[in-house]
């Protein structure tokens, strides 16, 4: 899980924009969901997982390309281990439809939206 205003783009208007009714809505859905349900080793630590993303109450079940970046000892003694994951999601599926029509043509946003994701687990105690 995530939380929806936790977006961050390193541009605070669009972090906004992003937040609200036009995107994600996170007064109505503050958490971003991915549920996995089946994980497919492909070798040399690269995974396919597949899952469920919930955007906007919106469920759709998608592909992350994984690779698993390592593991370690933090601080604090708990065994941490990093991946990366990315996707690549039409957000259209998830009622995510706004846009603008340019001045020089075309569309603001498009339609093909790619998700990167860098997640540490902490072994369970």
């Amino acid at each position: 899980t995530s939380k929806a205003k936790s977006i961050n783009t390193e541009n605070n208007d669009r972090d906004n924009h992003l937040r609200s009714g036009d995107f994600f809505d996170a007064e109505n859905h503050p958490v971003l969901t991915f549920k996995s349900t089946t994980v497919e080793n492909k070798g040399n630590g690269k995974l396919s997982i597949f899952g469920d993303l919930t955007l906007r109450g919106v469920t759709n079940q998608v592909e992350l390309d994984t690779k698993f970046k390592g593991q370690a000892v933090n601080p604090w003694g708990q065994l941490v281990a990093a991946f990366k994951g990315t996707t690549t999601i039409n957000r259209k599926k998830w009622g995510l439809s706004w846009n603008t029509v340019l001045e020089a043509g075309g569309f603001q946003v498009g339609e093909e939206i790619e998700l990167n994701l860098n997640v540490e687990l902490n072994r369970a105690k």
